[in-house]
């Protein structure tokens, strides 16, 4: 009887403040795929931060904008896609660091 293991990777997203982000998948040996190349975000995030905001398993992403005092909340689907949850807005301008957690 043989086993089977799943092992979960960790992903990678880079942003460039031009407005793009790219997801990659990474393999575990060193090696990255190109997943989705994302236009037309926006250039004033400053804080991009990870967390199973949606509730599936899936590791979301709160981007922070300091000059518009805004917080998005978007859900990832594992494939580079991602969809706005939720935009709040009121938020201290000011802020340097936040930080995910079950707290």
């Amino acid at each position: 009887m043989g086993l089977s293991f799943a092992v979960a990777q960790t992903d990678l997203l880079y942003y460039d403040p031009a407005g793009e982000g790219a997801f990659y998948a990474t393999d575990g040996n060193g090696n990255i795929q190109l997943l989705k190349l994302q236009n037309g975000w926006r250039h004033t995030w400053s804080i991009i931060v990870p967390g199973d905001f949606g509730g599936d398993d899936h590791t979301d992403l709160l981007f922070y904008d300091p000059t518009a005092g805004e917080g998005a909340f978007y859900a990832t689907d594992g494939n580079g896609n991602i969809q706005l949850l939720k935009l709040q807005s009121g938020w201290r301008r000011t802020w340097s660091m936040i930080v995910s957690g079950d707290y």
